[in-house]
Formats: structure tokens, C-alpha cells, sequence
């Protein structure tokens, strides 16, 4: 058998001591670009686990916030509009209502990009221009890609405490085949049951059609540009 020399050794023993200290804490860090003036920390879950790990989807896990330079730099060769530097720093998550729930209110506000990077800021702009038309209901976003946990959290809770009648149920599974991503967003993440309860406010409060439900999805798409 092959002994390993002293150097092996301890390398092997920092990795474990290392591996071993970070239990119940995760970090998602990438070194600042030259082109990016954010500092890229995405989140961090605290030792004692009162709140959920929160994780990126896009790219491979960890290196998330890179994936979104890269895309939107074209490989690192230009410079990031300041509007996405915003963006890339917020709690980019395809968590879970659950774990959405058991952030502070006071947490950094919930991005969009889980599914893929803005690149359009054209489309983002017309987005935010569009749904100034939903402006008198309070709990519709301004910025679907920048909302306070607080709202958030109101709304996934309207969600899941709402129940429907079969009409206005109706309306609701009509709006989701209506919407450009067959639902109220490309994947079932917080992002979904949230425009999920926006959209159960609209039809019982204020008695809007499938359509304009479906109008809304789509103006609150996140999936990126």
C-alpha cells in the first residue's frame, strides 16, 4: 500500500477541519468582477437554523452569481448595467414558501434570474412600465425582480389561506393556461404561490377575468430576459 507523504497528510486534515466547522452555515461567495462594483455575498444561513438555507438555482450551485456575470458581461468582456448589478445582488431563490417564511422581513429583498439571467433591460423596463396598470391594488409589485420579504410573505400567505369558490377557481386555472409559462411563473418556486396570491386577491376582491390574470404572469414573469 502506498503511504502518503506529510504534505498529503495535511491536507487531507485541513479539508476535514475545514468541512467539518461549516456545518449549518452556507455561503454562496464569488470574487468581485472588475466590471461589477457589488460586493457578490448572495446569503447566509445562521448556525442555529432558524432560517432555511437559501440557494440560487442558476448554474452549478456555488457558482450562481458568476453564471449571471458571465451571461450578462457576454463571457466577461463588457461591463454590467448598473440595473443588473442591482438585480444579481438581491436573494436570488427557487426556495420554497416554506423557507421563505422564516426569513426576517427585514432580509434582502427577493430577486428574479433563478431560471435565467436578465440580459433584455428593455424588456425588464417594459415589464415595470406595465405593471403600473395593476398600481392601485398595493400588493402587486412594482419590480417583480426587487420585492420586500415582507410582501413577499403576506402574499404567500394570502395564498395558502384563500380558498376559492369553483368559479373563481375557474378562473384561476384558466389564467395559468392563458400565461405565457402555463402558470403564474416558469417553475413552482416562492415566486409562483406569491403571484399565485396576488392573483386570488385580483379575481376576489377586485373580480378580474382569466385574461387579465393571465396579463399580470406575464408582466411578473422573473424568469430573466
Amino acid at each position: 500500500m502506498k503511504t502518503l507523504d506529510k504534505k498529503t497528510l495535511y491536507a487531507i486534515s485541513i479539508v476535514i477541519v475545514v468541512t467539518g466547522s461549516v456545518t449549518g452555515v452556507y455561503v454562496l461567495y464569488q470574487k468581485p468582477l472588475a466590471t461589477h462594483s457589488y460586493d457578490t455575498i448572495l446569503s447566509t444561513v445562521s448556525t442555529n437554523q432558524t432560517l432555511p438555507t437559501i440557494a440560487a438555482c442558476t448554474g452549478v450551485l456555488g457558482q450562481s452569481k458568476n453564471y449571471l456575470f458571465q451571461v450578462q458581461s457576454k463571457n466577461f468582456t463588457t461591463s454590467i448595467d448598473p440595473i443588473l448589478q442591482h438585480l444579481d445582488n438581491l436573494t436570488i431563490s427557487c426556495n420554497s414558501p416554506k423557507d421563505i417564511l422564516l426569513m426576517p422581513d427585514n432580509f434582502a429583498n427577493m430577486g428574479g434570474q433563478c431560471c435565467g439571467a436578465v440580459t433584455d433591460t428593455k424588456k425588464y423596463n417594459e415589464q415595470i412600465e406595465g405593471l403600473k396598470k395593476f398600481s392601485y391594488i398595493s400588493d402587486v409589485p412594482s419590480n417583480p425582480y426587487d420585492i420586500p420579504v415582507v410582501q413577499v410573505k403576506k402574499m404567500l400567505t394570502y395564498d395558502a389561506n384563500t380558498i376559492l369558490t369553483t368559479e373563481e377557481n375557474s378562473t384561476l386555472t384558466v389564467a395559468a393556461k392563458m400565461s405565457d409559462d402555463g402558470g403564474p411563473c416558469c417553475c413552482k418556486c416562492w415566486h409562483w404561490y406569491f403571484n399565485e396570491g396576488v392573483a386570488k386577491e385580483m379575481i376576489t376582491e377586485y373580480n378580474f377575468t382569466s385574461k387579465q390574470v393571465a396579463d399580470f404572469y406575464n408582466l411578473s414573469d422573473t424568469c430573466g430576459t
